[in-house]
C-alpha cells in the first residue's frame, strides 16, 4: 500500500469521525487532571442546567473503539458540560448509538438521533441506518421519541446533519436536506443535490440565512469542498480547496472551516476569511470542530494527529480530546481528564460578547 492510498484512507476516517467513537490510552501533555466531577442529574439540577446560558452536549465512548462498536459493550453516552460550575452531567446510560445533538432555541431541550427503539434481524445491526429522533426535556427530566417521524421516508442511511431552527427541525441524507415540524411531519425540501454532489455534512449560520455544505463529487469522494447557499436568494458560492466545515463563527454571518493543518474564520457579508493561529496546539492535535465561547476563546473537539513530520503513522489511534483554546495566549485547558473520543459537539451559548 503506497502513501497516496494511506492518505486517502485517513481522509475517509476524518469524514466519518463525527459518527465514530474511538479511543486509546494516550496521556496528552497538558491535559487537565483535576478530576472534574461527573454528576448524576436529577430534576432539580437539570432544571437549573436548562436555564444556564453556556453549556455543551457531547457523546463520550464507554470503552475504546474496537470494543464499543458492538451491542454487548455499548457505543457511549450523552453528557452535558455546564460552564457555570465546570461539571459534566451524564444524561444517558445505555448501549445505543446516538448522534446529531442539537439544542432548542432556549437551551432547555436537546434533540438527537438514536437507534434505541430499533429491532434488528441481524446480530450485527447497521447502527447508522435510519435512526429515530428524540427530545431530551431538561426541566421535565424526560426523553421522548418524536412519534410522527419515519426515518425510512427520508432514507437516512447516513445522517448528514440535524438542526433545530426557528422554522422547525432540519435533517439530511447524502443527497437531500429536509425541513420537518417538531412533531415529525414533513414540511418541505430545503436542498436537493440530485446526483451532482455527495453531501457529507451541513450546518447553518447563526442567523439561519446561509446553509453551509461539505460535499464531494461522485467521482472523487476523497476530496471535499465547502460552500454556502443563501437560503433567500438561492445563490451558492464555494471556497476553493480541500476543506471541511469546523463550526459556527463569532458573528451571525460567519463560520469556521479548514483541513487537518488549519482553521479559518469566514465572514459571508464581506466574503473574506482569515486564518486562526493554532500554534498553541502544536502538531499533535487536529481540530475536528470548534465554536466561539467569546471573543478570545474557542471550544474545540480534536483528535490526535496520525501524521509525524508529514508522514502517516499507521499505529496512531484516533484519540479524542475536548478543550478550550485561548486565541490571545495560545494556551489550552482540557475539559476532561480522559481521552475517550468526543463526538457530536453541540454548543448552547447565548452570551457571546
Amino acid at each position: 500500500m503506497n502513501n497516496s492510498e494511506l492518505i486517502k484512507i485517513f481522509i475517509c476516517c476524518l469524514l466519518l469521525f463525527p459518527f465514530m467513537i474511538v479511543s486509546c490510552n494516550i496521556d496528552q501533555k497538558g491535559t487537565d487532571t483535576s478530576g472534574r466531577e461527573i454528576k448524576k442529574p436529577d430534576i432539580s439540577n437539570l432544571k437549573t442546567l436548562s436555564e444556564h446560558t453556556s453549556k455543551f452536549a457531547f457523546v463520550k465512548a464507554n470503552e475504546d473503539y474496537y470494543s464499543s462498536s458492538n451491542a454487548k459493550s455499548c457505543f457511549g453516552d450523552i453528557y452535558i458540560f455546564d460552564f457555570f460550575d465546570s461539571s459534566s452531567y451524564k444524561i444517558t446510560d445505555n448501549c445505543y448509538y446516538e448522534t446529531g445533538l442539537c439544542w432548542s432555541e432556549d437551551g432547555s431541550k436537546l434533540l438527537f438521533a438514536s437507534n434505541k427503539d430499533k429491532v434488528y434481524e441481524s446480530p450485527e445491526p447497521d447502527w447508522w441506518s435510519n435512526p429515530d429522533l428524540y427530545i431530551l426535556d431538561l426541566p421535565a427530566n424526560t426523553i421522548n421519541r418524536i412519534n410522527n417521524f419515519s426515518s425510512d421516508f427520508y432514507n437516512l442511511g447516513y445522517l448528514t446533519g440535524l438542526y433545530w431552527l426557528k422554522a422547525g427541525i432540519v435533517l439530511g441524507n447524502r443527497k437531500r436536506i429536509f425541513l420537518i415540524g417538531e412533531d415529525g411531519t414533513y414540511i418541505k425540501d430545503l436542498f436537493d443535490a440530485e446526483d451532482s454532489i455527495y453531501i457529507y455534512d451541513f450546518r447553518f449560520t447563526s442567523d439561519e440565512k446561509h446553509l453551509i455544505l461539505r460535499y464531494s463529487f461522485p467521482d472523487n469522494n476523497a476530496y471535499t469542498e465547502v460552500g454556502f447557499l443563501n437560503t433567500e436568494s438561492n445563490k451558492f458560492k464555494k471556497i476553493k480547496g480541500d476543506y471541511a466545515i469546523k463550526g459556527c463563527g463569532f458573528t451571525n454571518d460567519s463560520f469556521l472551516f479548514g483541513n487537518r493543518d488549519s482553521l479559518f474564520l469566514y465572514k459571508i457579508d464581506s466574503l473574506r476569511y482569515k486564518q486562526i493561529d493554532l500554534s498553541g496546539l502544536g502538531d499533535t492535535l487536529i481540530i475536528v470542530s470548534a465554536f466561539y465561547l467569546n471573543s478570545t476563546e474557542l471550544l474545540f473537539n480534536s483528535i490526535r494527529s496520525p501524521f509525524v513530520k508529514g508522514k502517516l503513522n499507521r499505529k496512531t489511534r484516533l484519540t479524542g480530546y475536548l478543550g478550550v483554546y485561548n486565541l490571545i495566549s495560545r494556551t489550552v485547558n482540557f475539559l476532561t481528564d480522559d481521552s475517550r473520543a468526543k463526538s457530536d459537539l453541540a454548543v448552547y451559548n447565548n452570551k457571546i460578547e
